[in-house]
C-alpha cells in the first residue's frame, strides 16, 4: 500500500469482535419462485417472485411516484414528470377518478382536456415511465365519495360489493376506461400494471369481480395490485398486495396526541400492515389488529407519506426528515417496491358542490375545496421541498443498486428496539444482505417525539465467510436525525469495501472506463472506508495493520484513487451533508452525471436544464479528471407584490359547527363575511418563464384568493407554511389585481395546528394578516454544453 504523501502508516489494532450491536446475516428461508401467475410472461417483461419484482430478466426496484393528472392543468404535466424523474422515481402512479370523469349519468366519460387520460400516459411513456393506474371505482384520494359520483351515491344503496345494479354501472364506466387504456398497455405501452379498489377490507370475492369486469373492458396490464392495509382479506395471487407508511395523518381526532400506528414506521419490523390508515372510514368494522404480510410475497408499498393533507380539524406538517425517515426504515426492513403518495401535489377541479371530501358528504373529515398540495416533495406549484432532495439521496442510490439490494434479506437483531416498548431507546438498525455483501441501516429520527443519541455504538456483522466485520474502528455516538445505510462487503469493479461508515449515494464512469463510487457523508461521523492491504491508494489520511487498512477522505474533496493488485482503478467521492441535499443524478445521453446546484436539474429533449428562480451556482464532477467544474447562473431577484388591506375583519366569527365531534370548515360566504381582504397587485409575467409563483406569507384560519367579480381559484387551511399559488397560467399577462380573503385564526382545542403554526398563533394572537406577498419566477437555462460528455460529445 502506499500514499501520495509518502508518510508511514499509523498502527490500529483489530477491534475485538465483541462489539455491543451484533447480527448473522440469515439467509433466504425458501428458494426463489415465481408467485404472481399473470406476471410470469417473459414477453411481459415482468415476474413477480417471493423475493422481489424482475423487469426484462433483472431485479427491478420500483419507485412510483403519485401524481393526479386531473388535479394539474395538463400543460404543467410535462415538467411535474421531468421533476419526477430528476428525483429518481421510475414508476408513475396514477388514480382515475369517476366523478372527474362522468359527473352525470346519462353522458359518457370525457377524457378531454386535464382529464385526457391517454394523453398523459402516452406522455409517461415519451418520459421513460411505465405507469400503475388506480381504477377504483372507488378511489378515495380525499375526492368527494372516494371518487363516486353523486348521482351513483343517489342511485345505489349498496356499493363496494357484487349488487347487481352497481356493477352494471361500473361495467358501464369500465367499458369507457377500457377504450383508453387497452391500446397502452404493457409491454408496447406504458401501463404495467392496474389496482383495483382502494382500502376495501372484506370483501375479496368483490375485488376478484373487478378483476374480471375490467379484463373483459379491455383492461390487462401485466400486474394487479390491492391495497393490503387495515387487515384486507385479499384474493392472492389474483392482486399482489401493496401497503402503506405515514408518519402523520389528519384522520385522526384533534384531541388524539400521536397514534401508536403512525409511530410503528420509524422502527425496523416484518410488519407491514397499518391498521390505522383508513380507521375514520371503517367506522364499527375498524379493530385495530394489523394483518399479516402474505409470507410467500415481498414487501411492497404504494402509500409511503410523501407529505400529509390538510384537514380543517388537523393540520399536520411532516418534516422532511420525517419523511425520509419513513422510506428509510422501509427500505432496510426489506421493502422491494418504495412507493409514494402524494410526489405531486395538485388542484382539485371545481364544481357547483366542489369535488373534495367534506362532511357534507357524511366524510369525517373536512378538506380544501381546491387545495390538494399535500406537502408533497413537488408541490402542485411544481417547485421542489426539501422532503425531494432527502429522498432524492435514497432513489438515487436505488437507482445504482437497486438490483442488487432487491436481492438481500434482511436480519432483525434479536434484541432490537420495538414500537411495543415506546420508551426504549435502544438504536433502531438490522442488516439487509445476501450474504456477500449487505447494508447495515440505522434509524435515529422519529417525528413528534424526537430521540435522543445513541452512544457507544459499534457493528459486529458476520455475512456468509463467517468472518466478523467489526466498525467502526472505534465506538461512535449516533445522534439525533442519523439515517445510516452503510455498507459491507460491497463490490465497485475491483474495489471491494470492506465497510464504510458513509452512506452510498451513486456510480458513475470515468472517461477511461473506471467506476467512481459517490457516497454523502454523516454529521459527527467520519468518513471512512476499510478495503485490503494489498490495495494502494491516493489518500492522505490512512491508518492499518498487515491485513487492512482505513481510509479517511474528507467530505467534499478530491476524489480518492483505489488501485488493485490487477492494477485496476476505482475512484471514491465523499459529498459533504451540505453538498448531498444539492445533489442531481441526470442520466443524459445514456450516461449518469454528478451535479451540484440549488437550481433543479431536469433532462429534457436530449439536453441538460438549469430551472432557477434565484442565481445559482451550477458544479459537475468531471469524470476525466475526477475534478469539479463551476459555472454560475444569474436571476433577477423576486418581484415584490403589492398589498393593500381594503376591510379588517368583522367583529364576530362564524358560527363553530362540527360533524361527529370534529370541527367544519366555514363556506365560502362565511368566509366573505367574517374575512379581513387584501388586494394585491401582481406586476406583469414574462412569457418566457417556466413558473410563477405567488408566496404569500399570512397568519389566519382559512384563506382564498380570486379575481375581481370572480369565485376564488384557490384555497388554504393555514397550516404555519407560506401559500404558494401557482400563477403560471397568466405568462404573458399584463399587471393582475387579485383579492385575497383570510379569516383570523383563534385558540381552538377543536383545531390542531403543527407546532410551528401553533407557536405563531400563540404570538400573534386572533389575527388575519398578511406580511408579505412576492412573485416568484423561474428561468430555464440550458447547461447540456457545461456537463462533461465524452467519447467524441460536447463538452
Amino acid at each position: 500500500m502506499t500514499r501520495s504523501s509518502g508518510a508511514p502508516l499509523s498502527s490500529v489494532s483489530a477491534p475485538a469482535p465483541s462489539a455491543a450491536y451484533s447480527i448473522r446475516h440469515r439467509p433466504w428461508p425458501a428458494a426463489e419462485r415465481v408467485m404472481i401467475p399473470e406476471a410470469s410472461d417473459p414477453a411481459s417483461g415482468l415476474v413477480v417472485t417471493n423475493r422481489s419484482l424482475l423487469r426484462d430478466g433483472r431485479r427491478w426496484f420500483p419507485i412510483s411516484g403519485e401524481i393526479h393528472y386531473s388535479r394539474l392543468n395538463r400543460d404543467r404535466w410535462r415538467l411535474a414528470l421531468e421533476l419526477l424523474r430528476a428525483g429518481g422515481v421510475n414508476l408513475v402512479s396514477t388514480y382515475v377518478f369517476w366523478n372527474h370523469h362522468q359527473p352525470l349519468p346519462d353522458q359518457d366519460a370525457d377524457f378531454t382536456g386535464n382529464r385526457d387520460l391517454g394523453a398523459f400516459l402516452r406522455l409517461c411513456a415519451a418520459e421513460g415511465f411505465p405507469v400503475i393506474v388506480r381504477i377504483g371505482p372507488w378511489c378515495h384520494g380525499e375526492v368527494r365519495y372516494g371518487g363516486h359520483p353523486d348521482w351513483l351515491i343517489a342511485k345505489h344503496e349498496e356499493r363496494r360489493t357484487d349488487s347487481p345494479g352497481y356493477l352494471s354501472d361500473v361495467k358501464r364506466y369500465f367499458s369507457h376506461l377500457g377504450r383508453e387504456l387497452n391500446p397502452l398497455r404493457a409491454p408496447s405501452g406504458p401501463v404495467i400494471a392496474v389496482q383495483i379498489e382502494n382500502e376495501l377490507y372484506d370483501n375479496p370475492q368483490h375485488i376478484r369481480t373487478l378483476k374480471a369486469m375490467a379484463q373483459a373492458a379491455g383492461i390487462n396490464p401485466v400486474l394487479w395490485t390491492a391495497t393490503g392495509w387495515g387487515n384486507a382479506q385479499l384474493p392472492v395471487p389474483d392482486v399482489f398486495p401493496v401497503y402503506s407508511g405515514y408518519s402523520e395523518g389528519f384522520w385522526v381526532d384533534a384531541h388524539e396526541e400521536w397514534d401508536d400506528s403512525f409511530r410503528s414506521h420509524f422502527y425496523f419490523s416484518d410488519q407491514w400492515d397499518d391498521p390505522g390508515v383508513g380507521r375514520d372510514l371503517a367506522g364499527a368494522n375498524w379493530t385495530g389488529v394489523a394483518g399479516q404480510k402474505d409470507p410467500d410475497l415481498p414487501p411492497a408499498t404504494c402509500e409511503l407519506g410523501g407529505g400529509m393533507a390538510a384537514a380543517y380539524h388537523r393540520r399536520p406538517v411532516p418534516s422532511a426528515l420525517d419523511i425520509a425517515a419513513v422510506a428509510h426504515v422501509k427500505l432496510g426492513s426489506g421493502s422491494v417496491w418504495q412507493g409514494y403518495y402524494m410526489y405531486v401535489g395538485g388542484t382539485n377541479p371545481d364544481t357547483a358542490d366542489g369535488l373534495q371530501e367534506s362532511h357534507d358528504t357524511g366524510y369525517p373529515n373536512d378538506l380544501p375545496r381546491l387545495n390538494y398540495d399535500f406537502h408533497a416533495p413537488i408541490g402542485r406549484d411544481l417547485r421542489v421541498r426539501e422532503s425531494f432532495h432527502r429522498l432524492a439521496l435514497q432513489h438515487s442510490f436505488l437507482e445504482a443498486f437497486g438490483p442488487r439490494l432487491a436481492g438481500m434479506v434482511t436480519t432483525f437483531p434479536d434484541d432490537g428496539a420495538s414500537p411495543s416498548k415506546p420508551d426504549d431507546r435502544r438504536l433502531r438498525w438490522c442488516l439487509r444482505s445476501d450474504g456477500a455483501e449487505g447494508f447495515v441501516f440505522v434509524n435515529n429520527h422519529q417525528a413528534v417525539e424526537p430521540l435522543g443519541p445513541v452512544p457507544d455504538v459499534q457493528f459486529a456483522i458476520r455475512l456468509d465467510d463467517d468472518a466478523p466485520v467489526v466498525f467502526p474502528p472505534r465506538p461512535v455516538d449516533v445522534p439525533p436525525g442519523a439515517l445510516w445505510c452503510l455498507p459491507v462487503g460491497l463490490s465497485v469493479g475491483a474495489l471491494k469495501i470492506r465497510w464504510a461508515t458513509a452512506n452510498v449515494l451513486t456510480a458513475l464512469t470515468a472517461d477511461d472506463g473506471a467506476p467512481i463510487l459517490v457516497m454523502h457523508a454523516h454529521p459527527s461521523l467520519p468518513a471512512q472506508l476499510c478495503v485490503a492491504d494489498s490495495y494502494q491508494t491516493t489518500a492522505a489520511h490512512t491508518e492499518g495493520d498487515d491485513e487492512q487498512f482505513v481510509v479517511t477522505v474528507e467530505p467534499g474533496g478530491t476524489a480518492v484513487t483505489f488501485t488493485a493488485p490487477t492494477r485496476e482503478r476505482s475512484h471514491v467521492v465523499v459529498l459533504n451533508p451540505d453538498q448531498a441535499l444539492r445533489a442531481w443524478t441526470p442520466t443524459l445521453h445514456g450516461r449518469r452525471h454528478l451535479v451540484l446546484s440549488d437550481a433543479e436539474i431536469v433532462v429534457r429533449d436530449d439536453a441538460l436544464l438549469a430551472l432557477a428562480e434565484t442565481s445559482a451556482t451550477v458544479e459537475e464532477f468531471d469524470t476525466g479528471t475526477t475534478t469539479w467544474r463551476r459555472t454560475n447562473i444569474a436571476v433577477e431577484r423576486p418581484s415584490p407584490v403589492e398589498v393593500t388591506l381594503i376591510r379588517g375583519v368583522s367583529g364576530e366569527r362564524p358560527v363553530p359547527r362540527s360533524f361527529n365531534g370534529r370541527a367544519s370548515a366555514p363556506t365560502r360566504a362565511e368566509i366573505r363575511e367574517h374575512c379581513a381582504r387584501y388586494r394585491l397587485t401582481v406586476p406583469s409575467v414574462p412569457a418566457d418563464v417556466e413558473r410563477a409563483v405567488l408566496r404569500v406569507d399570512l397568519v389566519g384560519d382559512v384563506a382564498q384568493i380570486s379575481r375581481p367579480d370572480a369565485e376564488p381559484f384557490d384555497d388554504l387551511f393555514w397550516s404555519g407554511e407560506p401559500w404558494a399559488i401557482d400563477l403560471s397560467g397568466l405568462r404573458g399577462s399584463d399587471e393582475v389585481t387579485l383579492y385575497l380573503d383570510v379569516t383570523p385564526v383563534r385558540q381552538d382545542p377543536a383545531v390542531r395546528l403543527a407546532p410551528h403554526a401553533n407557536r405563531l398563533a400563540r404570538q400573534r394572537g386572533s389575527v388575519a394578516e398578511i406580511h408579505a406577498a412576492e412573485l416568484l419566477l423561474t428561468q430555464t437555462f440550458d447547461i447540456t454544453s457545461f456537463v462533461t460528455i465524452v467519447r467524441g460529445e460536447p463538452k
